[in-house]
């Protein structure tokens, strides 16, 4: 790896989706999109819901995140999230789905918590497409 590149693991309790060498990694935080190069300051923040892009010279490789924490160093980053898929694995009609399912549960949603899940599923499905609206 040269100095031009920061190591990026993307993995999931399930299995690590990913391990490579990028030039740039965004990602979603709780607080708003970050953009890391090589040798930044050492961090660590919450993941949101959305994108994450790994960029190697003019390819851009995709996955979405939802949920975990981001471990930022000088030579690495790593998403631990709660839930990750390669953009080419996201499926359509399930994300449409699941924003019907989300605006249903919401019109019936009494308690907080109610309210919560279905914002996050709602969030959760327009990332989504919002993805697949890029590729």
């Amino acid at each position: 790896m040269s100095d031009s590149e920061i190591q990026v693991e993307i993995l999931t309790p399930e299995k690590p989706l990913a391990s490579e060498a990028a030039e740039e990694v965004s990602f979603p935080a709780e607080d708003g999109y970050m953009g890391i190069l090589p040798r930044h300051t050492p961090l660590v923040a919450g993941l949101g819901i959305g994108e994450v892009t790994l960029r190697q010279g003019p390819n851009l490789k995709r996955f979405l995140v939802q949920g975990g924490f981001a471990q930022v160093s000088p030579e690495r980053v790593v998403l631990l999230a709660d839930l990750a898929l390669l953009a080419e694995r996201i499926d359509r009609a399930e994300a449409e789905a699941d924003l019907k399912k989300a605006a249903e549960a919401l019109s019936h949603a009494t308690m907080p918590e109610e309210v919560e899940a279905a914002l996050t599923l709602e969030r959760s499905a327009r990332a989504r497409l919002e993805i697949l609206g890029r590729r």
